[in-house]
């Protein structure tokens, strides 16, 4: 749905919406509905669905809250992939967490 709503073709949708699925590690919950999921795989749907057909600006509300820390750094690893090393989008990151703005940002506005 949301591929449709970015105008992905419809040919290219299943391929770019599983390697969303990979990146983010959701494979085995592939088959779960998305109010089923725990908070931490909801917040990885969400940032998975902000990603797809790579946007110039990418808005993030605390993408890590409520996760646990080993779910937390997969999350800043992400995060940090998209904004620092494939340099495809811009992110705009709000959090409560000074540590997760000094590891992510390059500008931090209070």
């Amino acid at each position: 749905m949301f591929g449709k709503i970015k105008g992905i073709p419809k040919k290219e949708r299943d391929i770019i919406v599983n390697s969303k699925i990979w990146e983010m590690g959701l494979d085995k919950y592939r088959k779960v509905l998305s109010a089923n999921l725990s908070g931490g795989n909801k917040r990885k749907l969400q940032v998975a669905i902000a990603l797809i057909g790579n946007p110039p600006v990418i808005f993030l509300d605390e993408p890590s809250s409520g996760m646990d820390p080993e779910a937390r750094r997969f999350m800043w690893k992400i995060i940090e992939r998209i904004s620092t090393l494939k340099k495809q989008s811009s992110v705009i990151l709000t959090t409560h967490t000074m540590e997760e703005a000094e590891g992510l940002c390059s500008r931090i506005a209070i």
